[in-house]
């Protein structure tokens, strides 16, 4: 039977960061989308005008509701001579 080596323990600390393409094409993304990233501001402006917007959905759709919901109307009497 083999004798089994002990484990080195594990070194104190973060694991040291892993290197290579996949991290650096990763940090470069990240770089490009802070840097074309809408202040909070737009973020705010633009949250604000999505509710605007499915409140306008809204009413639409409550107004086709309201006209399907409707009684329908009876057509008149004409008397033909």
């Amino acid at each position: 039977m083999k004798a089994k080596k002990a484990a080195a323990p594990d070194p104190p600390g973060p694991p040291p960061p892993a290197r290579g393409p996949c991290e650096a094409l990763g940090a470069e993304i990240d770089r490009l989308l802070a840097a074309v990233a809408p202040s909070e501001d737009v973020r705010a402006h633009l949250r604000n005008a999505a509710v605007e917007l499915l409140k306008a959905i809204r009413a639409l759709i409550d107004e086709r509701i309201e006209r399907y919901s409707a009684e329908p109307r009876k057509g008149t009497s004409i008397p033909v001579e």
